[in-house]
């Protein structure tokens, strides 16, 4: 079965979902909703979507089919009325039923002061019992010896602080694109020192005030008008384009367990690659060089030192072209605007 494109959109009372289904057996199309959970099913297309909010099938519910454009129109009524159904455009999160995880108990086993096999509730294991539990194990030989302090403090980085020993074998290609030194080896507390030595050590006093002197160049940059600058005088605001709602469509959908902090460091990494992606919108003026992936890896504190900051002006001083304390706190305001 295919996955159709569709779009959803919403008043206060009712929801419309959108599925567009060129191929479709018009004869043999069902639509089944209970609560949140739509479903739509039209040979050779299969739709399931788990809504934020509960609808309901009643006299003002209708659908229509658009053959010209292709595609089906059904508008249903919300259960609660004035009820706000939030992220309706991030369709790839809409497609997953919602479960939820329960992190399950650690088969965790440890020796005791005699050396005895001890399971994680207390109970003693026979040596038989172990014996059989060996046998299903797949032995291989450790590399080296590692001390086991070592092991289970390990450097944390990506997203929401889950992966290490990423870059392992990799040290030639880890100085392409990290500013951070041996990053599986680094501690998180090491991060923010070696970053400032790094911005200190870098820094061009000459090229920062040529820059100061020669504007003509500096000024048009300021100057420039961006996307999100034009929808906000205008007073609307930006839509997806069919390509864009492609993209959503086909993303994979993964649920995380997060720590309260951990989540927060997400949006704070968040902000700063936004801020990195606006600094090199405004810079080629709307059209993207190719280095423009290079100026938003390293002007990103969150993806050149595996660290978030909140405000950060010396990144851009440092690296870029044009050094100037205009340009740095533009491309902040152009932040604003996106967030």
């Amino acid at each position: 079965m295919l996955t159709p494109k569709f779009e959803l959109t919403q008043t206060e009372t009712k929801v419309c979902i959108t599925v567009f289904a060129p191929y479709t057996n018009i004869s043999e199309t069902e639509i089944y909703i209970e609560k949140n959970d739509f479903r739509f099913f039209s040979p050779p297309y299969y739709l399931r979507l788990n809504l934020p909010g509960e609808i309901m099938e009643m006299g003002a519910s209708n659908g229509i089919y658009d053959a010209d454009d292709g595609k089906f129109i059904l508008t249903v009524e919300k259960v609660n009325k004035g009820e706000h159904f939030p992220n309706l455009d991030l369709i790839s999160t809409l497609l997953v039923k919602k479960t939820k995880n329960f992190p399950s108990k650690p088969d965790i086993r440890i020796l005791d002061s005699q050396g005895e096999d001890v399971s994680s509730d207390g109970s003693h294991c026979s040596q038989d019992e172990s014996s059989e539990m060996d046998c299903l194990i797949e032995q291989t030989l450790p590399e080296e010896e590692v001390p086991f302090t070592v092991m289970i403090m390990k450097p944390k980085y990506g997203f929401g602080n889950q992966y290490s020993d990423v870059f392992k074998g990799y040290a030639y290609e880890v100085l392409e694109i990290l500013d951070l030194p041996d990053p599986d080896i680094t501690a998180a507390s090491s991060r923010t020192p070696l970053r400032l030595e790094c911005e200190v050590k870098d820094f061009s006093d000459e090229h920062y005030l040529a820059d100061r002197v020669y504007r003509n160049y500096i000024d048009e940059l300021i100057a420039f008008e961006t996307v999100w600058e034009q929808y906000h005088a205008s007073g609307t605001s930006a839509t997806l384009c069919v390509e864009d709602t492609e993209r959503l469509k086909d993303f994979p959908v993964r649920e995380y367990i997060l720590m309260p902090h951990d989540q927060q460091t997400l949006y704070f990494g968040l902000l700063d690659i936004i801020a990195a992606y606006c600094y090199d919108h405004r810079t080629t003026e709307g059209d993207p060089t190719s280095e423009s992936a290079w100026t938003i890896n390293k002007l990103s504190a969150t993806l050149s030192w595996f660290e978030v900051i909140a405000w950060c002006v010396a990144l851009p001083l440092k690296f870029k072209v044009w050094k100037t304390f205009g340009i740095v706190l533009h491309y902040y305001y152009d932040r604003g605007y996106i967030t």
